[in-house]
């Protein structure tokens, strides 16, 4: 037990204007009663976000039911794409044929046409850039651009005044009128050289942008990604989707100098990667007409357990939250199975697409959510 503590004074009325002190006990609690309270006000805690996350994780649950409804009469029209290009009969033809006792022998057309296809996008589209940056027709000029080019043109109409008196171009000062048009004159020019020193500026900071951009796109391997977007999936389903930056954490080693040796030191950066996105992974809401208009926009997305590991340390990533799907997918597995996922996985064995296997289902969510719901997360 712990030791009783001293009585606390606690002021009780005595008359008008009278006040007396008069001693209250305290209770006294054991070890194990004030780790039991600790304990009830932590799972208080827990319960109460666990709330936010459930209310958060149910916005967007269905928003997914939503897009995944509206998805279902499409995707029937994805696999029959998908078939001819690994070249393998629906499965109501292919009973047809048996019945009939025909040749069950499927003659890839599809797939030699879209391969075409494929050569012939790659010849318009160049792998090494097929992107680029213009700046603004006008780049609009600064405040602070404004007004020094004003007082340039004030600067520029009287030193001009001044020149003309000393050559003796001009006999008398300009009257007012003169002299204003003369400011104008010159402030029409100081904005003209302004307005090329900011198109060229505008010009070196797109190249400049350019390049780290080309830089970032090499140290993810866009070119593949780019490419398998083309060779499959455009000419596939007529949609490719590159999605871009993704922050990865990795590591890596790295020469520094310690001691006065340089020595391999392993460190840990964050860098931006690019992902080719399945068009059957992506899920727009039923009132898209386009990627900017839709209302939300999901991607379910599989990652394995090291590459969820991964993210712990990114920025904005929950590393207590990490750990639970790890646990919780170590005991029985996290998948997000929908209707076409059982064909899906039996012509991944004869196609480009991604391998299913023991991973973790993840839905990525763009789309609206109630202010409410981001404060309390």
């Amino acid at each position: 037990m712990l030791p009783m503590m001293p009585p606390t004074p606690e002021l009780t009325p005595a008359g008008p204007g009278v006040g007396t002190f008069t001693a209250g006990p305290v209770a006294a609690l054991s070890n194990s009663e004030l780790m039991a309270q600790d304990a009830a006000q932590a799972q208080q805690a827990a319960n109460d976000r666990e709330a936010v996350v459930s209310s958060l994780a149910a916005h967007i649950r269905r928003r997914w039911e939503d897009a995944k409804r509206a998805k279902q009469q499409i995707e029937p029209k994805m696999l029959e794409s998908l078939r001819q290009r690994v070249g393998e009969y629906p499965p109501e033809k292919l009973a047809e044929i048996r019945k009939m006792g025909g040749s069950e022998v499927f003659v890839r057309l599809t797939d030699t046409k879209c391969a075409a296809a494929s050569a012939w996008i790659r010849d318009v589209l160049s792998l090494d850039r097929p992107w680029g940056l213009d700046p603004t027709t006008t780049p609009d000029l600064s405040p602070e651009q404004s007004a020094l080019i004003e007082q340039q043109a004030q600067q520029q109409a009287l030193e001009k005044v001044q020149q003309q008196l000393m050559v003796g171009m001009m006999m008398a000062p300009p009257d007012p009128m003169q002299m204003q048009q003369m400011m104008a004159d010159a402030a029409e020019a100081a904005k003209d050289r302004a307005q090329e020193a900011v198109e060229k500026e505008a010009r070196d900071r797109i190249e400049r942008m350019s390049e780290a951009i080309q830089d970032y796109l090499d140290e993810s391997d866009f070119k593949t990604r780019f490419a398998e977007a083309i060779d499959w999936d455009l000419v596939t389903f007529g949609t490719a989707i590159i999605k871009t930056p993704v922050i990865r954490n990795r590591r890596r080693l790295e020469w520094q100098q310690q001691n006065g040796r340089w020595e391999p030191v392993e460190i840990e950066d964050n860098y931006p990667d690019v992902e080719r996105v399945s068009p059957l992974d992506l899920y727009p809401s039923d009132d898209a007409t386009g990627i900017q208009d839709a209302s939300s926009l999901l991607e379910r997305y599989t990652l394995s357990r090291s590459e969820l590991a991964a993210c712990k340390g990114v920025p904005n990533y929950n590393n207590i939250e990490i750990d639970a799907v790890l646990t919780e997918h170590g005991t029985g597995g996290l998948r997000e199975w929908i209707s076409a996922d059982s064909e899906r996985a039996r012509l991944a064995e004869r196609s480009d697409d991604r391998q299913y296997g023991e991973r973790i289902d993840a839905l990525i969510f763009w789309g609206e959510v109630q202010g409410k719901l981001l404060k309390e997360w």
